[in-house]
Formats: structure tokens, C-alpha cells, sequence
């Protein structure tokens, strides 16, 4: 079954790849039927159908190739495949006796499936196109065999019509509901996902608080009561070599203090998660674009590469990558702003690149942010954009920012395992 599981982005191949196996066996199924106990006529149909049984299988030979292959799926190659699949079902059918037993049934997976997964203009298209030839089968089919050439407004003459278009909307009907609870789903898998991420990270933070606020009481406590012995000194009496050694003893345990509280801020965020196992990259990043898309509800485009790529440091580099989005964010206009993220592969490295369509950064003032305070003409100065470069330098990465007038690119450069 490996052969059949898809990647994330030929997913649509896969489901159209399962229905329409299943397609192909009740088809097949159905012409057993049809030849039992008819055996002085079944050769004279046997070699057509098993001609087309050989066209869907090597249809399906064609589509586990095209699942193997790197390169996005285009919408336009499953509407090729429902197409010639519609068709083929539709021969077959014609040679189980001529369509001796009329069914509809193979034109429905087929609209239902182009309802789920295309665009509006090709949904229309594939319903005219199984309604063409619908009418093209039925048409033979009453010519052949019912015999109604004189009488077109019999009820045998709509009975196929009606049967079609109410199991074509029935099946649809449902079809977008199983659709819309799938996204919503999926959607709310995702907030899950990125809940229980930053419920980790906090619980991180208050262990670290904890830790570093036990280990910074004693030396707080002992600098205390150092300090108070020395307040009960005279002033006469502060020379003695009593009254320094009490003063280096307060001073020894500030600077501990200072020390510890260093550590802490240096460690604070993602200390537990800079060891973390490594991660397949581009499966990541399509969770953690897709969650801020669902979290800022703007106009969020991102492209990701089919490879199989692995990092480390994961917790800090979505700190880096949320911070240069939530910055795009409140850079984009609200009528017609976008930002549009990819990831690319090149010598060993992954080029995480974020663009957004903002009024842009001044040239005066790119190459000082990320490395210095620095005033913008909006708001704030840019200490965020410095705890991400710091945290880039903390995990190997690169960052660079690239602007005009037309918006903003930043790109990050990882390293691969």
C-alpha cells in the first residue's frame, strides 16, 4: 500500500487514485453479473471491455508514477483524469449487452469528486461534459432497446434524466458537507497543534522562572542580611576589616545574582527545545504558515517544495519565522494586502523567504535593523527584529531583509542535516 500513499501535495491525485479503483471493481463486478448465464454471447463483449479494463489500469499505472514525481500537481491534469475516466466508464458500459442495464452510477464519483477538490469553472465543465454523455449512452441505450423513437415523452424516455440529476445533487449535497466538516476539521487539528506547541513553550518558561528564582534566593537572602549587618555599623566603625569582609560578601552575592539572572535571560524561551529531534521541514513549515493564516485571517500565499529535508532548533526558528510574519503583517494594507512565503533548497541549506506588498523599509534604516534600537517612521524600535537576528546567531541561520516601495522580503537561511 506504500505506493499508493501520496505526499501532502498530491493528495487530490490519491483520493482520485482510491475512488477510482473502487470505480473499477464495481464496474467489473457489475459485468460479471451481467455474463453470468450468458455465455453464447459474453466473447462477443469479453474483448472490448478487457481492451478498456487495460486502458484504466494503465491510466492508474500513469497516475502512481505521476504521485512519485517532485513537481506540483496542476488542476488541469485531474480534470484530464475524471474526463478520460468518465469516458471509458461510459464505453464500458455500452458493451455490458449495449447498455442492456442502464446505470449512472460511474458518472457520479466523478462530479462529486470535481466538486471537492477543483474550482467553480471546472466543476461546470465536468457536469457538461457527464451530462453529454449521459445523453449520448442513454440516447443508444433507448434506441436499442426500448424502442421509443415515436414516443420521446414517455416516462422510460426521463426516467434516466431524472434518476441522474437527482443522484448528481443528492451526492453533491452531501459531498459539500463531508467536505466543509473535513476543513474545518483539519482546521481546528491545526489550532490544536499550535495550542499544545505554545502550551509546551510556556510550561518551559514558568520551569525555567521557577528554577532560576530558587537558585537566585539564596544569594539574595545572604546579600540581605550582609547589608543589614553592615547598616548596623557606626560610622566611625565602617573601616574594620569586620565591616569588609561583610561589604565583599554583599557584593559577592549580587554578583552571583547578575550571573544567574544572565543565564536565565540568555536561556529563556526555547533552552529545552535547541536539542529537540529533527523534523521533516517542509511539513512544518505548512503547519506553521497555515496556522497563522488561520490566526491573522489575511491573504496568506505559500508554495513548498517536495523534499524530504530535515532540521533541528525548531521551537526558535518558529519564533523567527512568526515574528518576520506578525511584522508583515502589520505592514500590508487591510483592503488588498498580502504576503506570500515559499521555502526553496540550495547547497545543503533551506531559504525560508517571507514577502509582503507594504509601503517597504527606507534604505537608511535596513541595514541597522536586526543589529541596533532603531526609531521607525511607524511605530516602535525594532527590539523585536533584534531578538530575532539574535536568535537566528543562536541556531546557525542567516537572516537578510531586502525592501522597496513595494514591500518587504525577508529570507532565512538554515542549514540541513
Amino acid at each position: 500500500m506504500k505506493i499508493l500513499q501520496a505526499l501532502p501535495q498530491h493528495k487530490k491525485l490519491a483520493i482520485i487514485t482510491w475512488a477510482r479503483i473502487f470505480a473499477i471493481c464495481s464496474q467489473l463486478l457489475l459485468s460479471v453479473i451481467l455474463f453470468k448465464g450468458k455465455s453464447n454471447y459474453i466473447y462477443s463483449f469479453v474483448f472490448p471491455i478487457a481492451i478498456i479494463l487495460f486502458l484504466l489500469l494503465l491510466s492508474i499505472v500513469v497516475t502512481l508514477y505521476r504521485m512519485r514525481l517532485p513537481s506540483p500537481l496542476e488542476e488541469r491534469e485531474l480534470v484530464a483524469q475524471i474526463c478520460i475516466d468518465l469516458l471509458l466508464f461510459t464505453l464500458w458500459e455500452e458493451f455490458n449487452f449495449h447498455g442492456e442495464i442502464l446505470s449512472v452510477s460511474f458518472y457520479l464519483p466523478g462530479v462529486a469528486m470535481a466538486f471537492a477538490i477543483l474550482s467553480n469553472k471546472n466543476i461546470a465543465f465536468i457536469v457538461i461534459y457527464s451530462a453529454i454523455l449521459f445523453y449520448i449512452s442513454s440516447k443508444l441505450t433507448l434506441l436499442n432497446h426500448l424502442e421509443i423513437t415515436h414516443r420521446p415523452k414517455s416516462i422510460e424516455y426521463y426516467a434516466p434524466w431524472v434518476s441522474f440529476l437527482m443522484s448528481t445533487f443528492i451526492i453533491i449535497f452531501f459531498i459539500k458537507k463531508m467536505n466543509d466538516v473535513s476543513i474545518e476539521y483539519n482546521n481546528d487539528l491545526i489550532r490544536s497543534k499550535e495550542y499544545q506547541k505554545q502550551s509546551d513553550i510556556i510550561f518551559s518558561f514558568g520551569l525555567q522562572a521557577a528554577s532560576s528564582a530558587h537558585d537566585i534566593s539564596k544569594p539574595i537572602s545572604t546579600a540581605v542580611l550582609a547589608l543589614e549587618e553592615i547598616k548596623l555599623f557606626k560610622p566611625g566603625e565602617r573601616s574594620g576589616k569586620e565591616f569588609d569582609e561583610y561589604l565583599n560578601l554583599a557584593l559577592e552575592q549580587a554578583k552571583e545574582c547578575t550571573k544567574k539572572l544572565a543565564n536565565m535571560s540568555f536561556s529563556l524561551g526555547f533552552n529545552e527545545f535547541e536539542n529537540e529531534e529533527a523534523i521533516n521541514l517542509c511539513l512544518w513549515l505548512d503547519g506553521v504558515f497555515g496556522s497563522f493564516k488561520l490566526k491573522c485571517n489575511k491573504n496568506i500565499i505559500y508554495k513548498l517544495p517536495n523534499a524530504c529535508v530535515y532540521i533541528k532548533n525548531a521551537g526558535i526558528l518558529h519564533t523567527i519565522i512568526v515574528n518576520l510574519l506578525e511584522n508583515a503583517n502589520s505592514a500590508i494594507p487591510s483592503d488588498n494586502g498580502f504576503i506570500q512565503c515559499g521555502c526553496k533548497i540550495e547547497n545543503g541549506n533551506a531559504i525560508i523567504s517571507i514577502t509582503d506588498n507594504g509601503c517597504g523599509i527606507p534604505n537608511d534604516l535596513i541595514n541597522l535593523l536586526g543589529k541596533k534600537p532603531v526609531k521607525s517612521t511607524t511605530s516602535g524600535y525594532g527590539i523585536g527584529l533584534m531578538l530575532t537576528f539574535s536568535n537566528a546567531v543562536r541556531i546557525g541561520a542567516k537572516i537578510k531583509l531586502y525592501s522597496d516601495y513595494t514591500g518587504t522580503t525577508a529570507t532565512i537561511r538554515v542549514r540541513l542535516l
